[in-house]
């Protein structure tokens, strides 16, 4: 027994624990208010990136640091590595400041993002790049990473965006804007949002508006109620809110920064407030149990603000896409041919090329709802990235083909099919005069095929011919094709046309007088597939406000305000064995159309291109497909999921899709495929629409410049496939994927007999599609493959992969390319996993292939420089080109430049003197012993073409100018009130760049977001290199190498820098 004294003690230690422990619980069990402090900044809008770098960034962090001396409890959160980045470039010694506020967890890089993007127009891929990007560069540069998505300003999520969040591992996401007229509500402030394949995101749906206000002890008010009644997750009450500034950046105003420390310094508050980082919230209950919480799954659009940007401004949706398949197509490509070829992989080259794409995803630029000049700094965006990933390519094909069987050493032609889908389709290549005159292919099996002449849309048939003919190719496979001129017959019957129609071996399509598609019968069933014409429609559009952001159900339910109709121009543009076409040409309303509609043998898509000269105001353009099938709903391809949607309502009148859209009776369907538009509806049961273009009415003076939006030159394709059964039936999805990424079709010289035959195929899939193969963004070791897999058909099932090599290991990853779990499965070359309906899969395969890494290789030649072209940010090296008034500037080009297998040595740009050659006759011996094509980097002060010698023969180059934009639509040109003056014509100059700047330096400092360039040129190998007397042309580097096997793309690209083949 113990002692007295004893149980004393043990009596009061008790009474200690105990209440400890009460006040434990207490202190689990109170409220807890999360704060975001938060500006927002539209990187362009009513603005461009000249205003967000020279004024709004550097307010974003003047201001913050001053109330971050005044008030010890100040917190940040600042969205976007891609101003962060512009912050590091611009304002140097602040953005090491800003560092150190970092370090010190007072300012908080937030939303993992790269940029504050849409959701709904770019490809899902997109959106992990977006965070793969983003999350890399603030590890890089401050040691930490977001683990919330937050996007409190983007119209519309799509219901894949979850899957897409979770995958990445990201564990939360944001968003203030349901409350900007959401279809469907707000379902919560804080639940769970459930994606198409059952993954569940922590979400905030209702943080209030980002430029909230905090009142004046809100610990009495409204705020409290709120967080009282509020979500419960583990027995806590919780809330999150938003609170600072918009849309021009800067700091959330002193006063409410007063307010708020005034209210945290009370004593005895009933509440706990975390004011700190966007993702503390996620941090804190990644681990709870989530189950009480209210969830909502599906998409969540917004009713009017959302749907006329699905289709404002045409031509930087069309190349963002554009863009996104070319950076697909490149990383497999380049894969491919580093694990054949051992080359290293162009890891540098991507990135940046991916990361001059992101920025355009911006919700205020892909929407197209910035004004003109904004829009002309991301179309020349567009333009670079098209360029790196386009060098890419042509490398990788080089490369890679030059393991194939060239034997036949007649006129040998690559084709490749970049989709994991086997495709039978027509080839399209362009071809110089010189190079002969050819009347058919042969197949790699050696099977003669008749070629087909079809007209070319830009280069004169006096300089180049253009064939068409069908080609079979497996999933990701490369072929090599021959052209040969044989005495074997053409085919006798083809597609036949006349000015009243065409006729295919599948389908029978005629036209109306007013030029319509009235009619057309699938022969195999004699069956009439519409119901009445196909007619285009010019739909009235008055929105209130946001002219290209809205569209409103008022203006929906009005008959269209005009039909394109009249007098029709109809001709038959081509006909030929493989494929016929007819030009139909109108006017209306002020604007010009051009119809081509083609037909080809054995294919199901009835094919129309529009070229369009858009001057018509107050108007969508809506293309009306009223088929003999009728249904009450409709699917729409997401990307990644397909959502299935009613016809029309007043929540929900105009509707997203990327690729696809479909309508079935549960026995006949209707495909409606684009390589174009985003923008759809469904009227009626028998009728479903695509949106071509949007012009709406602007009544706003700060949006004058919407009435003429979409006013210039555009090309759009889209296509009609009529089927049986649903659209997994048909295949929509792939057909689809192949209308988007057509064939790359290259020549390339040689006759060597290489250990890849005639055809090669790097990867099979059953089951899924592989959206990815890439190599790691933090590893070099091009035996180790990414791969990235969707399901596209809305059913979970396993699926197999065969890889090109025997399996040694499987890694799970997600989306930031981390490892998460190790995969069995696997038996030599295949392996075998499980994926959800509309889920994704990532892997990095570790494959039993031993080879060498090969590296740069050639000579690099000392050149007799003779002026200064680079200057550097402090002016201590001057440039002599252009008067001193505009130069590259040195920080952001390497010593040495790696392009293409190829080194350049640019190390004179650093030191004071000459450090380029300007043209001016001079005649430069190679050495004996370098073998290989010559390689310049060169540059113009204007664009023009200029003549080289090699050996005395002359070869022709384009050089543009180094600086200012590569490429720009049909620019709008506006008065002070945004009225319309004039329009600038679209441009594009296409000379392959091996090395740009998002600047240039001017004679007072740098010149914000005005590019600079270097161009990489191939010309033939020989003994010496003469250059023009020429004061506008300069070369920067000279090297010869054989890293770069001499490939000629068959496409209508401009320039190829001086290859001629």
């Amino acid at each position: 027994m113990l002692p007295l004294r004893n149980h004393t003690f043990c009596v009061a230690l008790l009474l200690c624990f105990v209440t400890s422990k009460l006040k434990a619980d207490e202190a689990l069990a109170r409220p807890r208010l999360y704060l975001s402090p938060y500006t927002h900044l539209d990187t362009q809008w009513l603005w461009t990136y000249e205003d967000s770098i020279n004024k709004y960034l550097k307010n974003t962090l003047d201001d913050n640091f001053a109330l971050f001396e005044k008030y010890p409890e100040h917190q940040f959160n600042f969205t976007g590595a891609f101003r962060y980045k512009l912050m590091k470039t611009y304002w140097p010694a602040r953005y090491e400041q800003l560092k150190s506020y970092v370090a010190a967890g007072r300012w908080h890089p937030a939303g993992s993002s790269w940029e504050e993007n849409d959701v709904v127009l770019p490809d899902p891929e997109s959106i992990q790049r977006q965070i793969l990007y983003g999350n890399k560069f603030f590890a890089e540069e401050f040691g930490k990473t977001s683990v919330d998505y937050m996007l409190p300003d983007s119209f519309g999520f799509p219901a894949s965006l979850p899957t897409v969040v979770a995958h990445a591992g990201l564990k939360g996401f944001s968003s203030q804007k349901l409350s900007w007229g959401s279809a469907r509500g707000v379902p919560f402030n804080i639940g769970l949002w459930e994606g198409a394949d059952g993954s569940r995101v922590l979400s905030v749906l209702d943080p209030g508006p980002y430029e909230t206000k905090i009142p004046k002890d809100f610990d009495q008010g409204e705020w409290v109620k709120r967080l009282n009644q509020g979500t419960v997750i583990d027995g806590k009450a919780i809330d999150y809110r938003y609170y600072g500034i918009g849309d021009t950046g800067g700091s959330p105003r002193e006063e409410d920064v007063k307010n708020l420390v005034e209210v945290m310094r009370k004593p005895n508050l009933s509440f706990d407030i975390i004011n700190g980082a966007s993702d503390q919230m996620f941090r804190d209950f990644a681990s709870a149990d989530k189950d009480k919480l209210p969830v909502v799954k599906g998409e969540m659009l917004l009713t009017e603000h959302s749907a006329g940007l699905l289709s404002s401004n045409s031509r930087i949706k069309n190349e963002n896409r554009k863009t996104e398949v070319l950076a697909k197509q490149a990383e497999y490509l380049a894969t491919a041919a580093s694990y054949i070829d051992g080359t290293v992989y162009p890891k540098a080259k991507l990135r940046k090329a991916w990361e001059t794409l992101l920025p355009v995803q911006m919700h205020d630029i892909i929407t197209g709802t910035a004004v003109p000049q904004a829009i002309s700094h991301s179309m020349n965006d567009t333009a670079i990235a098209q360029n790196l990933f386009r060098g890419v390519i042509d490398h990788s094909i080089g490369l890679l083909t030059q393991k194939m069987d060239l034997s036949e050493g007649v006129y040998n032609i690559i084709v490749a099919n970049t989709l994991s889908e086997a495709r039978s389709e027509l080839v399209n290549l362009t071809i110089p005069k010189s190079a002969g005159t050819f009347t058919h292919a042969r197949s790699p099996e050696g099977e003669t095929i008749a070629l087909q002449i079809v007209p070319n849309r830009k280069l004169s048939s006096e300089l180049v011919t253009t064939y068409i003919f069908p080609a079979q190719l497996g999933p990701l496979e490369t072929s090599v094709y021959t052209l040969i001129e044989s005495p074997t017959p053409s085919l006798s019957e083809g597609v036949t046309a006349s000015t009243s129609g065409l006729e295919s071996n599948l389908y029978k399509v005629a036209l109306a007088k007013s030029g319509d598609i009235a009619s057309i019968v699938t022969k195999a069933t004699g069956r009439e597939e519409l119901k009445s014409p196909i007619r285009y429609q010019f739909t009235g559009e008055f929105p209130h406000k946001y002219p290209a952001w809205n569209m409103t159900w008022k203006d929906r339910k009005r008959p269209p305000r005009l039909y394109l109709e009249g007098k029709a121009k109809v001709s038959v543009l081509y006909e030929g064995p493989w494929q016929s076409a007819l030009r139909v040409e109108r006017e209306a309303l002020g604007s010009t159309f051009m119809q081509i509609i083609r037909l080809t043998q054995s294919s199901s898509l009835i094919e129309v291109e529009e070229q369009i000269h858009w001057r018509t105001r107050e108007s969508a353009f809506k293309v009306a497909i009223t088929p003999r099938i009728k249904s009450k709903d409709a699917f729409y391809d997401m990307g990644l999921s397909v959502e299935k949607r009613l016809n029309n309502s007043p929540k929900l009148f105009e509707m997203p899709e990327h690729r696809w859209m479909a309508m079935t009776d549960g026995k006949q369907g209707l495909s409606v495929l684009n390589a174009c538009c985003y923008g759809s509806d469904k009227p009626a049961d028998d009728t479903i629409r695509l949106t071509l273009l949007y012009t709406p009415h602007s009544n706003l003076d700060e949006y004058r410049y919407n009435d003429s939006q979409d006013f210039g030159e555009h090309t759009l394709k889209w296509g009609l496939m009529f089927h049986e059964g649903s659209w997994q039936t048909a295949k929509s999805s792939q057909r689809a994927d192949a209308l988007n990424e057509p064939l790359l079709v290259y020549h390339i010289p040689g006759s060597s007999k290489g250990p890849l035959g005639k055809r090669f195929s790097f990867l099979k899939a059953e089951g899924v599609q592989v959206k990815v193969i890439k190599q790691e963004e933090n590893l070099s070791d091009h035996n180790r493959i990414l791969v990235r897999v969707y399901e596209r058909e809305g059913g979970a099932k396993k699926f197999k992969l065969q890889l090109p090599d025997q399996i040694q290991s499987v890694t799970a990853i997600d989306g930031q390319e981390r490892e998460f779990a190790k995969k069995q499965g696997f038996k030599g070359k295949t392996f075998e996993d499980d994926i959800p309906a509309f889920g994704i899969r990532s892997y990095i395969f570790k494959l039993n292939r031993q080879s060498e890494t090969r590296l740069a290789t050639g000579a690099m030649l000392p050149l007799p420089y003779n002026v200064k072209a680079f200057s550097n940010k402090d002016r201590t090296l001057q440039s002599t080109i252009a008067e001193g008034k505009i130069s590259l500037p040195v920080e952001d080009y390497p010593r040495v430049l790696r392009d293409k297998g190829v080194e350049f040595d640019l190390s004179a740009s650093t030191l004071p003197g000459p450090d380029v050659l300007r043209a001016a006759g001079q005649t430069i011996t190679l050495p004996k012993t370098a073998n290989g094509n010559i390689h310049i980097l060169a540059f113009g002060t204007r664009d023009h073409r200029a003549k080289v010698l090699i050996d005395g023969n002359p070869v022709e180059i384009s050089i543009p100018r180094f600086h200012g934009p590569i490429a720009d639509g049909d620019k709008r040109i506006l008065d002070d009130k945004f009225i319309l003056k004039s329009i600038r014509p679209a441009f594009e100059r296409q000379t392959p760049i091996a090395a740009y700047a998002n600047l240039s330096h001017g004679k007072e400092g740098r010149l914000s977001y005005y590019p600079s360039y270097l161009f990489h040129c191939i010309l033939p190998g020989g003994k010496t290199i003469q250059m023009p007397e020429d004061p506008e042309f300069f070369i920067a580097a000279i090297s010869v190498s054989n890293a770069m096997p001499p490939v000629m793309p068959l496409d209508e690209r401009e320039s190829n820098c001086g290859v001629s083949l």
